[in-house]
Order: structure tokens, then C-alpha cells, then sequence
């Protein structure tokens, strides 16, 4: 069983005090947004998270294996109902139970270029190719679709 630090990404809306380890806030609404979860993303051997989007989408682009939680579902988030919500689900990612999680990790941990051909491809289908500048080129496109 190998031990690792556990830090969890929230946005404002979230409630620090229901979550375990170190915290670390972002807002989308910030300027520096896409940039701290890049340095962040930096020091981050696997990303556990609950749905594939641009957190994780960042992660895949900077080759950081990431779990997901198969039973979580969005719902509300922000006041906004995504009930109805198709989400992105890719090969790229291992998804696992929650009573799972632990082995999954473990599993990308011990084995972090299992799914590299894959996130490579998930990459360049949803960002395009980010060969000259990867952390320039994620930057560029997300601002991008965040800004219409």
C-alpha cells in the first residue's frame, strides 16, 4: 500500500470542511484560473475526481493519469441543474467504484504510462495538438471556449 498526499481542488461554492486533506481554491472566474490548476497539475502524480471535464481534460494534457468515481452524478452545481447533462466519458481514464478508489489509484500509480496512448489521443481529438507550447496551447483553448 503506498501512501500519498491527498489534496483536494475546490471552486467557491464547495464546502472546505467536507473534504479531506489540504485544499486548494479556484474559481473559474479568476484570471489565473487555468494557470494555478497547470501549476498545480504539475506536482500531481494521479487526479481523482467525479466527472471528466477541464480539470481533467488539463490533467490528460499534461499526462497525469486520473481515476473517476463511477457513482457520482452531477446534479445541482452552482444553482445550475445538469440532470440532463451529457458529459464526456473516455478510455482515456479508469472509472471504479468507490469501494474500488483506493485499488484504482494504486493501479495508475504503480503503472502511470498504462493509458499515455490514450489520453494522448483524447487530447488531440477534444484540444488539438498542444506539441509547440502544451501549457500555452491548454491556456489558449480553454479561454477560449470559456469566452465563447
Amino acid at each position: 500500500c503506498r501512501k500519498f498526499r491527498l489534496i483536494s481542488k475546490l471552486t467557491p461554492i464547495h464546502d472546505k470542511n467536507l473534504y479531506l486533506g489540504s485544499v486548494v481554491d479556484t474559481s473559474v472566474t479568476s484570471p489565473t484560473h487555468i494557470a494555478d490548476c497547470v501549476k498545480l497539475l504539475a506536482n500531481t502524480d494521479v487526479v481523482v475526481g467525479m466527472v471528466e471535464s477541464t480539470f481533467q481534460m488539463l490533467a490528460m494534457a499534461m499526462d497525469v493519469p486520473v481515476v473517476i468515481s463511477k457513482e457520482w452524478e452531477f446534479k445541482l452545481y452552482a444553482g445550475r441543474d445538469y440532470t440532463n447533462c451529457d458529459h464526456i466519458k473516455t478510455d482515456a481514464v479508469v472509472y471504479a467504484e468507490t469501494k474500488d478508489l483506493r485499488k484504482a489509484i494504486e493501479q495508475e500509480l504503480s503503472n502511470p504510462d498504462r493509458l499515455k496512448e490514450e489520453r494522448k489521443k483524447v487530447v488531440l481529438r477534444e484540444l488539438g495538438d498542444l506539441t509547440t507550447d502544451p501549457d500555452k496551447n491548454i491556456i489558449k483553448v480553454i479561454k477560449g471556449v470559456l469566452n465563447g
